[in-house]
């Protein structure tokens, strides 16, 4: 069996053919236009795939000498339906084939069939309710999502033992009306009289629009003239919306974020318009990480697939964002990039910020709507840079890291410049993780529950995907650490 990355070609030993590892067909060789069958494969959270399979076997990173973080390197940046292309991938695209029917963002789930292909957007099946029937070449299909903030997607034949099935959204999965059963994203009868049962699952991948447009340039794209059976619980800020519309604010809950896409710190992310305007509502552990995230002097977009490196376009977030104990409201306009593959990002005077953070009416509310259930207080970056600053160093460049660049028990982190010295700093829920990373790591330094790492852009051969480590002595890590009046403004000890 393999797993294959959709913008690679294979070659197998025994015949030398070339392979597309998108779809499996043979490109060139003595076995061109020959495809592999395809076993269905879903894409998913870990934690999403534990909860159906507790006793899952994990690949573990295996150590590289060159290599000794394995969060780092080819992939680390992937973020489901995030926006934006990796650079390199859309540098060997052709423009004409680009397809502006969805956002190049739009995850979907993509059916072949015989007589053409169709496209199950993301964002369409959660309006729809997580749940989709309907029928391809006059065959009864359901498609279907685990959940409203998931992007774990199937699509299978609805007919089983000569019986069409219709299903509902059950706490668990899905039900189907006749028997009862309850079902699986997976297609699986776990309870009920069709247990043990599965449902024959349709030629489906899920995918970037732009990687399934590609191959399927004619395909078709599901837009369902049904109203919206959005299945989304307001939850912990339903006191905090209803505060908003009680003066006068029109709130309107569209959807979730995926967990992928979601800041550190962030439980939980909806999508909304707030007097019209769309809003990203984030909800994070502590009122601390909030502030922290919400005061942050420079913002590269969370979602952006390489963050860290040159050409980033600054974005003052406190003036598009704004706190309410540990819920950050932050204006996430519809158009924010100058192209299509969210490359370009715009100008900050280009962009529609909305006009609603500055309404005193909208602050007001704010201020005195009852503060979400959050954490106890913890230290913040904003404390940490404080104490830095005061101390005479320059800081500047501070942004939240993207939650793909975290440390695996990390909770948070920031990316700074320190006296024109980059370094990464990541937050741990206590000293003794912090610790555990510092003594793993070289050219660190501690502070409480803080560890910063010197973070200079000639530490990697290959600086852009930040793999192939170089030989420590020829870095130039930053002096800083061996600065004792530095350290003692982090209140680190030596």
């Amino acid at each position: 069996m393999g797993l294959y990355n959709g913008s690679m070609i294979m070659k197998d030993r025994e015949t030398g053919n070339l392979w597309s590892c998108y779809n499996g067909v043979a490109l060139y060789g003595p076995l061109r236009g020959e495809a592999l069958p395809r076993i269905p494969a879903f894409l998913c959270q870990l934690s999403e795939w534990l909860e159906e399979h507790p006793d899952s076997d994990v690949l573990q990173w295996i150590p590289q000498p060159r290599h000794t973080d394995g969060r780092h390197g080819h992939g680390s940046w992937f973020d489901f339906a995030g926006l934006g292309s990796h650079p390199h991938a859309a540098a060997t695209m052709l423009a004409e084939r680009s397809d502006d029917r969805l956002p190049a963002s739009e995850l979907v789930l993509g059916i072949a069939r015989p007589r053409g292909s169709i496209a199950f957007p993301l964002t369409e099946i959660h309006r729809l309710g997580c749940l989709i029937h309907e029928r391809l070449e006059d065959e009864p299909i359901v498609v279907w999502s685990r959940s409203p903030a998931s992007a774990w997607m199937g699509a299978f034949r609805r007919q089983l033992d000569g019986e069409v099935l219709e299903f509902e959204v059950a706490e668990q999965g899905f039900r189907d009306t006749g028997s009862g059963s309850l079902w699986t994203v997976e297609g699986r009868a776990v309870a009920g009289r069709h247990a043990g049962k599965s449902l024959q699952p349709l030629d489906f991948v899920s995918v970037k629009w732009p990687a399934w447009s590609g191959f399927y340039p004619d395909t078709k794209v599901y837009k369902s003239s049904a109203p919206a059976r959005i299945r989304v619980d307001p939850g912990h800020f339903e006191p905090l919306f209803t505060a908003l519309r009680a003066a006068g604010f029109e709130v309107a809950v569209q959807g979730e974020l995926l967990p992928s896409s979601l800041p550190p710190g962030v439980s939980r992310g909806l999508v909304t318009r707030i007097g019209g305007d769309p809003f990203h509502a984030l909800h994070f552990a502590t009122a601390g990480d909030a502030s922290d995230y919400a005061a942050s002097r420079l913002l590269i977009p969370r979602d952006l697939m390489i963050s860290f490196f040159p050409g980033e376009t600054s974005s003052d977030l406190r003036r598009h964002a704004a706190v309410a104990g540990p819920v950050v409201l932050e204006s996430f306009p519809d158009r924010q990039y100058a192209d299509a593959a969210s490359l370009v990002r715009l100008a900050e005077d280009e962009i529609h910020w909305s006009p609603v953070l500055g309404d005193p009416k909208f602050k007001q509310a704010l201020a005195a709507a009852p503060a979400p259930p959050a954490a106890g207080g913890t230290p913040t970056f904003a404390d940490l840079l404080a104490g830095v600053e005061r101390a005479g160093y320059a800081v500047r460049r501070v942004k939240p890291m993207l939650r793909q660049w975290l440390r695996a028990t990390a909770v948070s982190g920031c990316s700074a410049e320190i006296q024109g010295d980059r370094f990464l700093i990541y937050k741990f829920p206590d000293q003794e993780r912090a610790l555990a990373y510092r003594e793993q790591r070289h050219h660190t330094v501690q502070a409480g529950v803080f560890v910063l790492r010197s973070d200079p852009p000639d530490q990697y051969q290959v600086a852009s995907e930040q793999t192939v480590e170089r030989p420590i002595a020829s870095v130039h890590w930053s002096p800083l650490l061996e600065d004792e009046k530095f350290v003692e403004s982090l209140g680190a000890p030596r």
